[in-house]
């Protein structure tokens, strides 16, 4: 029982490391989603963590230009986290989209309550018809304020 409770406890420490690794097709489809002159924030078994453009990819290698204006050459199997910075664009469009939708959805509801309406069945139709627009407002507004806003978007793990 002391023997498996050992081996139980090594396989949970171990666990994490052993799924940090990237295999041949996830190392290609990471570098496949990544563009030269992306500013990336990594941390890997060799270098530490590095924050730095992208300068060029070769195959599953990274090379990012550093401080010092060298290239480190960073092997996509040794990555343990990888961050590319970017804008906050869809993230603002999406929370803009929502907010936007459920304003105008409710206040056309609201409106068509209090006022009334002559034929009940023409009114069913104006409140998606309000949430759709106020989504789609809300979300233009989102993208323009978002795409303002820097932030780091995780890509692995």
């Amino acid at each position: 029982m002391r023997i498996a409770s050992l081996v139980f406890l090594a396989l949970v420490a171990l666990g994490p490391a052993a799924s940090s690794q990237l295999t041949d097709s996830a190392s290609r489809a990471l570098v496949s989603r990544l563009r030269v002159g992306d500013t990336v924030r990594l941390y890997d078994r060799v270098h530490g963590r590095l924050q730095a453009p992208l300068r060029s990819i070769s195959g599953a290698t990274l090379y990012l230009l550093t401080d010092s204006a060298d290239t480190a050459a960073i092997a996509a199997s040794g990555i343990d986290s990888l961050w590319v910075r970017g804008s906050g664009a869809g993230d603002a469009a999406l929370t803009g989209g929502i907010i936007g939708g459920l304003v105008a959805g409710i206040a056309m509801a609201l409106l068509i309550k209090s006022e009334g309406c002559g034929d009940e069945s023409s009114c069913d139709s104006l409140i998606p018809l309000a949430a759709g627009g106020g989504g789609l407002i809300g979300g233009v507004i989102g993208v323009v304020a978002g795409s303002r806003r820097r932030m780091w978007h995780r890509r692995y793990p």
